[in-house]
């Protein structure tokens, strides 16, 4: 009972600072007119996928940004992953990482509340990381990585990625250093999009108020979806 008053008490302290309205934005202002043109998957998305709207939105905002070089925190079954992709410019390059096959989550990492969750996205996903790409399904400008994202050295992509995508373990230890991960990551106009900003991920939801509180950051709304543009910096 303390856990959840606690928990509840901190939704409305924080929601204050919860980022703004994506309709605000420099970029959507400046993109408006253009913002349907974009390739999307015709199957279905399945649990722990990003909903079809959700994919309208991010294959529009891959389309209209034009990112080389693109990374995504959290392969899961590849229908992100193909959607950034089918997205991408000429010559454009997806990185997506994932957990190993079999490889499990060290709970000593996970949050109390997240943990179930966390675990049952390994599971669920077993040995089928990027199955939406997998054999010639998707173009084949993705790369896929394996490795845990806590101890993963990104040093390589330091400053030279134009736009990250995280959506992997969303315990709050894991999304604080996948953000700030791709905070090092980001090239001068870069973009992060972060996926399940909503109370039923504490976690996320959490952190990212709080990183609202310093950044720019915008929500989309009819979506989980919150973004940052490294050319908008600056407080909201």
């Amino acid at each position: 009972m303390r856990n959840c008053l606690k928990c509840f008490l901190d939704y409305y302290r924080e929601i204050f600072s919860r980022p703004g309205d994506f309709k605000n934005s420099d970029f959507f202002k400046k993109h408006k007119e253009n913002f349907s043109f974009c390739r999307v998957a015709v199957s279905e998305s399945c649990w722990g996928n990003i909903r079809k709207e959700e994919a309208v939105f991010l294959s529009a905002l891959v389309c209209l940004s034009a990112p080389k070089i693109i990374f995504e925190f959290g392969t899961f079954n590849g229908f992100s992953t193909a959607h950034l992709a089918m997205n991408a410019p000429e010559g454009g390059r997806v990185y997506t990482i994932d957990l190993p096959d079999g490889a499990a989550l060290p709970e000593k990492n996970l949050s109390a509340h997240q943990a179930y969750d966390d675990l049952l996205t390994v599971e669920f996903k077993g040995r089928n990381a990027g199955r939406f790409f997998a054999g010639g399904k998707a173009p084949g400008n993705i790369v896929q990585l394996r490795g845990d994202t806590l101890d993963y050295d990104f040093s390589a992509w330091h400053g030279k990625v134009d736009f990250c995508f995280i959506d992997a373990c969303h315990s709050y230890k894991y999304v604080k250093s996948d953000s700030e991960n791709a905070f090092r990551m980001l090239s001068r106009g870069g973009i992060i999009v972060w996926h399940d900003f909503d109370i039923n991920h504490y976690d996320v939801f959490r952190y990212l108020n709080r990183l609202a509180g310093k950044n720019k950051l915008y929500i989309v709304p009819g979506t989980t979806l919150a973004v940052y543009f490294n050319a908008e910096k600056g407080s909201a």
